[in-house]
């Protein structure tokens, strides 16, 4: 605004006195995507001359509710097992060491790539799910993982537009990793297999551990 008046205001925001330098931006046309290690990205939306609303950063999903196309992850050590109870339904999920918090209520867990809602949290080894993609076993197996973006595993760093794909920098929990969304699709982050112009996603090929501290 030219005057340099107060247009509106967004209350009931999660950053604070502190964390409010510690936050990144990008902007692309009318939108802008706010970033910090332990909040969910927020999706700030230009909606008229002198209005705006703000909500959280909503990653693509197939149109038939699922799957939902964000980063996953295994941060659990790669011998720790998954056992569902079931392949369908409110089912409980139990790994083979202690792993799980209680931050991980409202996480989604993929169980050999398909995905469960997680609904509660009983101990250091079973949270209990709701399937939302129907599972091909109830075995206990090491291939799973989980959303990257989470209460549990921490959120982005740092943010870029940059070219035709959003970039994410860095996380509390994988700070030396890069997630592209897809060509021309800002909120879609699936990898798919590999092609041009599908997400890209891996952490620095270095001999040592960095921070991804800013993008430029």
């Amino acid at each position: 605004n030219s005057a340099g008046s107060l247009l509106q205001t967004l209350s009931s925001q999660p950053w604070d006195a502190t964390t409010m330098w510690e936050m990144q931006l990008t902007t692309s046309g009318d939108t802008t995507i706010i970033v910090h290690e332990d909040f969910m990205m927020k999706k700030l939306m230009r909606t008229g001359a002198t209005s705006f609303t703000i909500n959280d950063f909503v990653f693509e999903t197939h149109s038939s509710g699922y799957p939902r196309y964000q980063p996953y992850y295994k941060f659990a050590d790669e011998i720790v097992t998954l056992t569902p109870s079931g392949t369908s339904g409110s089912i409980t999920l139990t790994t083979s060491a202690d792993y799980w918090t209680s931050a991980h209520n409202g996480s989604v867990v993929r169980y050999k790539g398909k995905e469960i809602d997680v609904t509660g949290y009983t101990s250091a080894t079973v949270l209990q799910g709701t399937v939302r993609e129907t599972l091909a076993a109830t075995t206990a197996d090491t291939d799973w993982d989980e959303n990257v973006f989470s209460a549990a595993n921490g959120y982005a760093r740092s943010v870029s537009f940059h070219p035709r794909r959003l970039w994410f920098g860095g996380s509390r929990d994988l700070p030396n990793f890069m997630f592209a969304s897809k060509s021309n699709a800002f909120f879609n982050f699936d990898v798919g297999t590999g092609l041009d112009d599908e997400s890209i996603q891996g952490n620095l090929g270095q001999d040592e551990v960095n921070n991804i501290m800013h993008l430029h």
